[in-house]
């Protein structure tokens, strides 16, 4: 098990347990919880192991003899079911992203996956959010019968500074955390959401409709609302990126400013696909963000990456409607990424963005799940705002921690910024809390349905009640 922040080099040890397989002619996976998390590993792991990696997701398939397959965890729980011939052969599994393995919604096909594996295959699990990391690697240790090595590290690489911006005025930056362990500035803080509207209580019976956060102004319509939100948006990131930002009130404790040069390369994290789309279309009515020697280089990457999609089939045509709008969009240095889009279009963000063509990046919070897309700077257009699928809240240590990870390159940037775009107001309290690294421990989320039942009866010597027995719950709990 081993918990780092982003960009602490974790990876590596993945890279050495897959290199041992390989080198013994054994056979090994590599299993993330996203489809674009696996075809990034594809790519990554291909350059490191020429010939010898394959890829088995929902949408691609790609030699799947190899050495090494990379898969999402879905489709390694469903080949444990089969009884899968390969399942037999591997002899290294790696985990990516295993913190996930608490989320209600993924937690228990990595959990189940887990459990079902043979006990003949050995297990690397990496994380940058694992608290309670002993108790996970005791349940392994207990699970597949051999003992388990815990490693565990909260230094980052890169110092990362943590700003609030009013929607209001997005243009100031307000340093309310100078670095990982420096004091919260509740005084700054207090400042930068003075003068915004408190949160909306919700109306009755209409908790779950309020999908889309609420703007600087909470009395507009919906439409007027998102509008209001990108702008905000828009401005700081032109902002970030001629460097004009925060010259008279992101001043820290050593003097330094945040805008004495561009910010970019940076991450926009959006609340939805639609305010995706919505901030995407408002940038690019703007000016562009690259020179026009680099448009040129991205728009040979376009051709090359997309001259092969053509229309024919409705799937060809919806793709190549989505080219035509992204195109403009990624020659003006902006990249979205969502999980509407066609995964070619995806994958052509994120190898753009990753290769350093685009200064910046509009997407959902799928990005912040282990995809690399290193940036020197992450802006929360939210303000640290999530709806849960019930209710409208603030995020979680844990998730402002993964989505505040993408900030800042090993060995380019001095230091990484994270930057929370306010448009309600919020106690300094709250604001602490989130930005205070204080996780919470991860809990299991496994549960046993009819369809789990009938799965576990076409497995010889399986049974629900060894699935039960044998969970991280029911281990906590003895």
């Amino acid at each position: 098990v081993v918990s780092a922040p982003t960009g602490s080099g974790k990876t590596a040890v993945a890279e050495l347990a897959l290199y041992a397989a390989l080198a013994r002619g054994e056979r090994a996976i590599y299993t993330t919880p996203l489809k674009a998390l696996s075809n990034q590993k594809y790519r990554e792991l291909g350059r490191i192991f020429p010939g010898e990696i394959g890829l088995l997701t929902g949408d691609h398939s790609a030699e799947p003899q190899a050495g090494c397959l990379v898969l999402t965890t879905e489709v390694l729980r469903s080949m444990l079911y089969r009884g899968s011939e390969l399942v037999r052969e591997v002899r290294w599994a790696v985990f990516d992203e295993a913190h996930l393995l608490g989320s209600p919604s993924r937690g228990w096909v990595i959990e189940e996956a887990l459990i079902l594996l043979p006990r003949a295959v050995r297990v690397v699990l990496l994380s940058a959010t694992i608290p309670n990391g002993a108790a996970l690697a005791g349940w392994l240790a207990m699970l597949r019968q051999t003992p388990c090595e815990l490693v565990h590290s909260a230094a980052r690489p890169v110092p990362l500074r943590h700003y609030v911006a009013s929607a209001r005025r997005p243009r100031d930056l307000f340093l309310v955390q100078s670095g990982d362990g420096a004091a919260f500035d509740a005084a700054r803080w207090e400042s930068a959401v003075e003068g915004l509207s408190p949160p909306r209580e919700p109306s009755e019976g209409g908790e779950k409709k309020k999908k889309t956060p609420q703007a600087a102004d909470p009395t507009a319509p919906p439409t007027r609302r998102l509008e209001q939100r990108c702008a905000a948006a828009a401005e700081l990131l032109y902002a970030l990126a001629g460097g004009a930002a925060g010259e008279a009130s992101a001043r820290g404790a050593d003097g330094g400013g945040a805008g004495a040069e561009s910010m970019l390369p940076a991450i926009a994290f959006c609340a939805s696909r639609r305010e995706c789309e919505a901030l995407a279309a408002m940038l690019s009515r703007g000016p562009s963000l690259v020179a026009a020697s680099h448009a040129e280089a991205i728009g040979e990457v376009i051709d090359a990456a997309l001259g092969g999609v053509v229309g024919g089939g409705s799937e060809e045509e919806e793709a190549s409607r989505q080219i035509g709008v992204a195109r403009p969009l990624l020659l003006s240095g902006v990249g979205v990424h969502h999980s509407g889009l066609q995964p070619v279009l995806r994958e052509l963000s994120e190898l753009l963005f990753s290769e350093g063509l685009l200064p910046l990046l509009v997407a959902t919070e799928t990005v912040a799940m282990g995809v690399n897309t290193p940036a020197r700077t992450v802006l929360l257009t939210g303000g640290g705002s999530k709806f849960d699928g019930t209710r409208q809240r603030l995020m979680l240590p844990t998730e402002y921690t993964q989505m505040a990870g993408r900030a800042g390159r090993r060995g380019k940037d001095a230091f990484g910024a994270c930057v929370l775009l306010a448009h309600e107001w919020c106690s300094a309290a709250s604001g602490e809390a989130m930005l205070s690294r204080r996780h919470a421990p991860l809990q299991p989320s496994h549960r046993i349905t009819a369809s789990t039942a009938l799965k576990m009866a076409r497995i010889e010597g399986a049974s629900v009640a060894a699935l039960a027995t044998s969970s991280f719950g029911a281990w906590l709990a003895s």
